[in-house]
């Protein structure tokens, strides 16, 4: 799977350095759209702005840090294995690491704000249109739209049945962001995968005996099946794995 050539160590390190730092933003993002919020209802109440309190965000410890940086290096040595030195490796470190803040964002917070999944969304429709993607224009745009109606769709119908939300409309945006990037049918493939994934919290929350119905992310494990969908892995290679090992 990986060869360890000098292009991939240094790919490696360069993404580790990186990644422990762009945790900072996995945690300041979905704070920052609380304070947003919360800032908001002070406006609605008339409380003049020097009277809001000022923000104390939380920063990710050192053990954060090294498992975000530890996860980047293995992104990056995996993409360099996989694609070579050349520019679709640079993007496929880019794609990985921008899905670990989105994945870490929500998993921490059960919040994916626009200023992360927006920028992912228009680095892919941009860079196909530059014909420096995975997939020309057309399949990106197409992608972006069967990525988002995916998710959009049954969290709309659920809302108007149930009386209230499903699905956020982060995990929408950010599965259109991976339609941008790969194209239409790893969208889906990337849905189909991350559904088995995110079946598998209830499961093991019922087996330790706690509240199967508790809320949790669908990001990381969008995430999870989009980084699949990049290497080619999708729904059937992560069923042989779980059958056999």
């Amino acid at each position: 799977m990986f060869d360890f050539n000098p292009q991939v160590l240094s790919a490696a390190f360069v993404a580790a350095a990186v990644g422990s730092q762009l945790a900072r933003v996995g945690y300041w993002a979905p704070q920052r759209l609380e304070f947003e919020w919360a800032l908001a209802e002070y406006q609605a109440r008339g409380v003049p702005a020097e009277h809001v309190p000022e923000p104390v965000f939380e920063q990710p410890d050192l053990q954060a840090r090294l498992l975000q940086g530890g996860l980047s290096a293995l992104a990056a040595a995996l993409a360099v294995s996989s694609f070579g030195v050349a520019p679709a490796a640079l993007a496929a470190i880019v794609f990985l690491l921008v899905l670990q803040v989105l994945a870490l964002a929500d998993f921490r917070s059960q919040l994916l704000p626009d200023m992360l999944t927006l920028p992912f969304l228009w680095g892919g429709l941009l860079l196909a249109a530059a014909g420096a993607g995975f997939v020309g224009p057309a399949a990106a745009v197409q992608g972006a739209a069967v990525g988002y109606a995916a998710l959009w769709l049954p969290a709309y119908l659920y809302k108007r049945l149930a009386g209230e939300d499903g699905l956020g409309g982060g995990d929408a945006k950010l599965l259109a962001g991976v339609g941008a990037w790969l194209g239409p049918i790893a969208a889906v493939n990337t849905l189909a995968t991350g559904a088995v994934l995110a079946l598998l919290v209830p499961l093991i929350a019922l087996l330790r005996g706690n509240d199967a119905r508790a809320g949790f992310a669908f990001g990381p494990a969008l995430a999870l099946a989009a980084a699949g969908s990049l290497m080619g892995a999708g729904l059937t290679d992560f069923i042989h794995w779980v059958r056999w090992g």
